[in-house]
């Protein structure tokens, strides 16, 4: 949040008295964006809108589409990201304390300069991309997408569980678990020289900030190594369960394949309104007329001769 002093637009920052702040910020961010090529300067078709460039924000500069701007299934089509279960995090927490892993933190710099996005984007140039932009709807699922490809090849295993955490295969030289929450990560591991390798991996191939674990994902953590304990702090703790979690619940972890098949474009998963769904009367209560119809939309009929009232 922005204390009134702040200044809203590029505009007011540069005029401000913090204006050589402000510039060192911008050019840092300007600098990323040149050297991960985030984008080339091209003539807008006659058919195409821009999506314009968002405000700074403190000292931390950052050049943000207006996302909200954006027109569904042109500028975008999906933009679902997973991100790590708090429940997760405790699990991981737990296990690390009593194996004494090894624990990071890190956060990736530029996170949403590092990949790249399937749709086409018009962006108007600052007055001073096929590669994502902070601000637009589909850059966190290209993120997310990004980062578990380069995870995988570091011979990690996404967890079936919860798509954000990772583990090392079977058979591997240590133990290894990654905890993931949008460019935040926690890692734990067994062996430090493999930690360290990971982290320079890891370095090399988004450029990452590394510390010792203390704030993530609003929880603070107190680590006694000493007694094999870690304390997860509460002062600052709100509780956020994401409706995704809640809604998915009741199926079986075996049937969580479907969300890999659709990522890979195997299969297509399509919405279809409650009027048209015939598995409404396999999980619930229907009139009589409404319980005929989806019956028959599943091709269900009554034998009439069958006294047993036999499904054929």
């Amino acid at each position: 949040m922005l204390a009134a002093a702040d200044p809203l637009t590029e505009e007011e920052a540069l005029e401000g008295a913090k204006a050589e702040k402000w510039k060192e910020a911008m050019l840092e961010e300007i600098s990323a964006l040149h050297m991960n090529n985030n984008w080339i300067l091209t003539d807008l078709p006659a058919d195409r809108k821009t999506i314009q460039y968002g405000e700074v924000s403190k000292y931390k500069a950052r050049l943000v589409a207006k996302g909200y701007s954006q027109r569904a299934e042109t500028d975008y089509f999906e933009t679902f990201a997973p991100v790590v279960r708090y429940e997760s995090v405790r699990t991981l927490l737990a296990i690390a304390a009593d194996e004494d892993l090894e624990i990071l933190q890190f956060d990736v710099k530029t996170a949403f300069l590092h990949l790249k996005i399937d749709e086409l984007i018009f962006m108007e140039q600052p007055p001073t991309s096929m590669q994502a932009l902070y601000g637009l709807k589909q850059a966190p699922r290209a993120w997310n997408k990004r980062l578990n490809d380069f995870l995988l090849t570091l011979n990690l295993q996404r967890a079936e569980a919860d798509p954000c955490i990772y583990v090392s295969a079977p058979g591997a030289e240590c133990r290894i678990i990654l905890g993931l929450y949008v460019d935040d990560g926690l890692l734990c591991c067994s062996n430090l020289t493999v930690l360290k390798e990971l982290v320079k991996k890891l370095d090399a191939e988004f450029e990452i900030t590394v510390g010792d674990p203390s704030n993530f994902v609003g929880l603070e953590i107190y680590r006694d190594r000493s007694k094999r304990t870690i304390a997860i702090g509460q002062k600052n703790y709100i509780r956020r369960n994401p409706q995704h979690h809640r809604r998915t619940k009741h199926i079986d972890i075996r049937y969580h394949f479907i969300r890999t098949e659709q990522e890979q474009g195997v299969v297509s998963v399509e919405y279809i309104p409650s009027d048209k769904q015939p598995a409404d009367m396999l999980t619930k209560a229907l009139s009589g007329p409404r319980h005929l119809k989806c019956r028959q939309m599943l091709r269900m009929n009554v034998d009439p001769v069958g006294s047993e009232g036999v499904l054929k």
